[in-house]
């Protein structure tokens, strides 16, 4: 006796049986012989003496008669499965036999004649043909099903193998078969978790089996970590991989977040999977959201889906809810025509009269205060040259220690420090693409910032602090001799200072300085969390190992501890390279970089004349990318990050506070909390509208245009969260 898997077939594992040995003749009733387009090669052709063989086999299921094929159907669907065998070049024009094996669950079936399967016994003695002594052309084609919803004979929620075989008279004894089958998985008649179709569908074969499985298997490079799942040559194997996900992200710690984040990159031992703004991470990142919703809605016992979430909740009114947004967008009550306007509208009426509050003053305040609640850099309102020097703008330098001039440079402060905020009103209030905060070649001046940074731009009121006009820094000095002990210090290098929006803004970079040791990793840090909504800090916990934090080579390269973030902060704060600790372009001696003297002069440092930038950290670039000169790496870097996938949705993070007046909910972490249900529900809500609003705006979907700020926070004010007050 011999079964499946001692001839190489691999034997089912428990699964909805076959009823009758009838119901698979009905199943598996005769389809002529025809020919079709390209199938799939099937695996390990192999031969029942293990010697090699050059046959090979072909073949696949089909909902459109052989165009395209699929690997899981429903029970509903009318499914082909064609096949092909293209025997041994010395075996055509022999006479043979064609075999067909189909396994479900645990039992084997073997078809005996044009239409008639039997239950096969094991041995190879009792396999019978199902096409019988004819005369082997080169290539045998056959239709095994033809147009057959499966759950109409009985057959769902299980896998169904079948493997192709032959023999010839040129080769006695011997038995030529397709070592892998032709596998189809057959939904339940019940409707499955949407989760489960998602994963079918789009994630098992290509980004499970195609990036997965290489190491994440039993005996594999990641097979201690936590996270084994199984090839496709396993029964089955697209329910179960379904299942370890599911469990995994149920019931480890953060783990929709680790399992997101791993392909990435982060913290991850097989590297980057699954790249930034790839059609697979937005696939996979897809399917962990739908899964989360799945596991909210059987957490416990309890049936709380986050569609349901907001299902009991008594949502405000359309009047309720103008009166809200009137407060916060424009900082009055509504006007009884605007409430009449909206009482009984329908959303599209309610959203334009919401727009219409976007255009008096009181958004434009709206818009500072909250640009400022996570910026901060109105915290230099009150100090001029925290922002700005005498010596590399020569035009403040009137106002240092200048006590008869002090209400005049407090009010330049004030100007200086909201510059990157005004920068963010301006884009917003004239519907420009969000994506200038980190792109424009300019900034915005008023008649007192212009005087420091000397524009050229002309004012009718140079008294009028509230005058806001798109400029450019032109006075701006790097040094020739800039000994700060040297009596002949000089900057008289003139400078074109090369905008990249927020990102190299004056009092963004003085906000967020940097030190000798720290090198711009805070201002990397702070880049990656306001404006692509990625925490480095929650990446990964810092380690505890004495051994770890005793590393003198060099960890933050080195170290596997430390890598984890370090990866990924890194190359960001060397796009950051021209910009001293305090903020200056260029500032060393002659203007070509900002490397401290201490690193240059360090005993084998590793500085070369001409550097820019430390040779002992990773190079400046973003992700797997190197920026490419150096001379504009910052400009480079704002480029990358909005055209990266994480820029819409940490758009939306950072106006979420905004709108709702907290931070978005984070992922519950024990599953054992009695109300981890509810929590789960919730934030999987809530990050799916707000997916879902990064997407309108990366789209323009409102018909505004891409990346319109104004159209993201509608979409906020109008979400359930917001209606539910």
């Amino acid at each position: 006796m011999v079964n499946v898997s001692e001839l190489g077939w691999f034997h089912g594992q428990s699964a909805n049986k076959w009823r009758t040995v009838c119901g698979l003749c009905t199943l598996f009733a005769f389809a002529p012989l025809v020919t079709y387009g390209q199938l799939p090669e099937l695996a390990s052709p192999s031969t029942l003496s293990g010697a090699p063989t050059t046959a090979t086999f072909f073949g696949g299921a089909s909902l459109d008669n052989g165009q395209s094929f699929i690997t899981s159907a429903g029970p509903s669907d009318a499914v082909d499965v064609l096949a092909r065998i293209a025997v041994q070049a010395e075996h055509v024009n022999s006479t043979g036999n064609l075999y067909i094996l189909a396994v479900i669950g645990e039992d084997q079936f073997f078809r005996n004649g044009p239409d008639n399967y039997e239950l096969w016994d094991g041995s190879v003695e009792g396999l019978k043909p199902a096409v019988a002594n004819k005369l082997l052309s080169a290539e045998e084609a056959l239709t095994i099903v033809d147009d057959l919803p499966f759950g109409g004979v009985g057959v769902s929620d299980t896998t169904l193998s079948i493997y192709l075989a032959y023999d010839s008279t040129a080769a006695p004894g011997e038995l030529f078969y397709s070592g892998s089958p032709i596998s189809l998985l057959i939904g339940p008649n019940s409707t499955a978790p949407a989760s489960q179709t998602l994963y079918i569908d789009t994630v098992s074969a290509e980004i499970v089996q195609s990036k997965c499985v290489l190491c994440h298997v039993s005996g594999g490079v990641a097979s201690t970590s936590g996270l084994i799942l199984q090839p496709q040559s396993e029964p089955n194997h697209q329910l179960n991989n379904y299942n370890i996900l599911i469990d995994y992200i149920a019931n480890s710690a953060n783990g929709a977040e680790r399992i997101l984040s791993k392909p990435q990159g982060l913290d991850h031992g097989g590297g980057v999977q699954l790249a930034a703004g790839s059609a697979d991470l937005t696939v996979f990142s897809t399917f962990i959201a739908s899964a989360k919703e799945d596991i909210a809605a059987t957490s416990g016992g309890v049936s709380v889906t986050a569609s349901a979430i907001f299902a009991d909740v008594q949502s405000d009114t359309n009047e309720a809810i103008l009166r809200r947004a009137a407060l916060l967008l424009a900082g009055r009550l509504p006007s009884e025509p605007e409430l009449a306007a909206v009482v009984g509208a329908d959303d599209a009426q309610l959203r334009s009269t919401l727009r219409n509050l976007m255009s008096e003053p009181g958004f434009g305040k709206f818009l500072l205060e909250s640009a400022n609640d996570q910026l901060l850099t109105q915290a230099f309102s009150d100090s001029m040259f925290a922002i700005v020097d005498k010596k590399y703008y020569p035009n403040s330098a009137k106002y240092f220690q200048n006590i008869s001039l002090r209400q005049r440079a407090l009010i330049i402060a004030k100007a200086l420090a909201e510059e990157p905020l005004r920068l963010i009103e301006y884009i917003v209030t004239q519907d420009k693409p969000y994506t200038e905060i980190l792109t424009a070649d300019y900034t915005m001046m008023n008649p007192y910032s212009a005087e420091i940074y000397n524009s050229g731009l002309q004012f009718e009121d140079y008294d009028n602090y509230d005058d806001w006009k798109p400029g450019q820094i032109t006075d701006y000095f790097r040094c020739s001799v800039c000994n700060q002990l040297d009596p002949d210090i000089i900057y008289d290098i003139p400078t074109d200072y090369p905008h990249a929006g927020v990102l190299n803004s004056p009092a963004f970079l003085s906000r967020y300085p940097s030190t000798e040791t720290n090198r711009n990793r805070a201002r990397a840090r702070w880049a990656y969390y306001f404006f692509l909504g990625v925490d480095i800090e929650a990446i990964s916990e810092r380690t505890t190992d004495q051994d770890a934090l005793q590393d003198l080579n060099n960890p933050t390269l080195n170290n596997p501890n430390c890598i984890v973030c370090h990866d990924i902060m890194d190359p960001v704060a060397g796009a950051f390279q021209n910009y001293s600790d305090d903020g200056f372009y260029r500032s060393k001696q002659g203007g070509n970089d900002s490397l401290p003297f201490s690193y240059k002069r360090a005993a084998g440092g590793g500085y070369q004349n001409g550097d820019t930038w430390y040779s002992d950290m990773l190079m400046p670039g973003f992700g797997d990318a190197i920026a490419p000169d150096a001379t504009n790496s910052i400009q480079w870097l704002g480029q990358q990050f909005v055209v990266d996938s994480r820029f819409a949705f940490g758009t939306v993070n950072f106006w979420y506070p905004a709108i709702v007046g907290r931070e978005a909910y984070s992922e519950p972490v024990s599953t054992e909390d009695a109300d981890y249900a509810s929590k789960l529900a919730a934030y999987t809500a809530e990050q799916a509208m707000l997916k879902a609003t990064a997407a309108a705006f990366t789209l323009g979907s409102a018909g505004q245009g891409v990346f319109n700020l104004k159209e993201l926070l509608l979409d906020l004010i109008l979400s359930d969260q917001f209606r539910a007050g």
